[in-house]
């Protein structure tokens, strides 16, 4: 099992159709060479079209509740990873973060549904945030490197300023992740315009 289903455990059906399927990710040409497989995830609609009846802020609202129901309180407990950032109305589908993180990262540039965990909107529009334990982060900072647009990057607090609006809340019990909203009270509008396309290598020189 890959990066692609195992951050994906939520998995509801919509109009009774699922969610999404997975599929083979690689090329014709990576077939042909016999490479390593790996899977991608391929949704039934647009996740990030704003008209949809299922609109992504529900779609944020429903694994949230997913994982308060599903997963144990351990608050107390601090996991090891990175904060990744999507600008989800910035993407350009190029498919490219997809391929070069194995599936992590779908057509639309969002890490997997499992690892969502914030949702905001500021003047640039929608931010998505994400979880990524250490073990996937190389798999999203590959994705980060081949980013054209820059609606990827890695949280780095000291680069932003506070403006929020339309905050979509998170239970701060969940998953024991309570301590990385006290992160985001200042963020939410990043300075620098464009944004730089930061990988780790590039924050921690």
């Amino acid at each position: 099992m890959g990066v692609a289903e195992i951050f994906r455990s939520f998995h509801p059906k919509v109009h009774g159709r699922p969610l999404f399927y997975f599929q083979d990710g690689r090329s014709s040409s990576e077939i042909e060479n016999n490479s390593t497989p790996w899977m991608t995830a391929k949704w039934a609609f647009d996740p990030i079209a704003q008209d949809r009846a299922y609109a992504l802020e529900k779609l944020f609202n429903d694994q949230i509740s997913f994982k308060m129901r599903y997963c144990p309180d351990h608050a107390d407990i601090q996991y090891n990873g990175d904060i990744l950032v999507v600008q989800i109305d910035g993407t350009v589908c190029d498919g490219a973060p997809g391929h070069e993180s194995l599936g992590l990262v779908d057509l639309y540039d969002m890490p997997a549904i499992d690892t969502w965990f914030y949702l905001t909107k500021s003047s640039e529009g929608r931010l998505l945030f994400c979880w990524i334990p250490d073990f996937v982060t190389q798999h999203a900072d590959n994705a980060v490197d081949v980013n054209c647009v820059a609606c990827l990057y890695w949280f780095v607090p000291s680069e932003c300023e506070a403006e929020s609006d339309q905050i979509v809340t998170v239970p701060p019990k969940l998953q024991g992740l309570s301590f990385l909203l006290k992160k985001l009270y200042k963020f939410l509008y990043r300075k620098s315009s464009p944004r730089p396309s930061l990988s780790r290598a590039g924050m921690y020189r």
